[in-house]
């Protein structure tokens, strides 16, 4: 929530992306996900950010809302910090 608080902050929209794979089961729905994160945004006032469910490759969702920046979470670096950093500066 801190990093979506920044972002609000230096850019006029911003979209929360819950990333789902259908052929994955969840303990928690992304629906779920997204009314939890929605919830949390009013609390905070965070008008400007908006919760998406996406079950494809990000880098398309931002070219269909026209996005010029693109700023990723990852859960550790121990699991997705060898495949972030493989995409550093594309």
């Amino acid at each position: 929530i801190c990093v979506l608080e920044y972002l609000a902050g230096a850019y006029r929209l911003v979209y929360a992306v819950i990333g789902v794979n259908p052929s994955k089961v969840y303990p928690v729905s992304g629906e779920e996900r997204k009314g939890i994160l929605e919830a949390m945004l009013r609390e905070r006032g965070l008008d400007n950010v908006r919760v998406v469910i996406w079950g494809s490759l990000i880098w398309r969702f931002a070219r269909s809302v026209g996005a010029r920046v693109l700023c990723r979470g990852i859960r550790s670096w121990k699991e997705d910090g060898p495949a972030e950093k493989h995409l550093e500066g594309r």
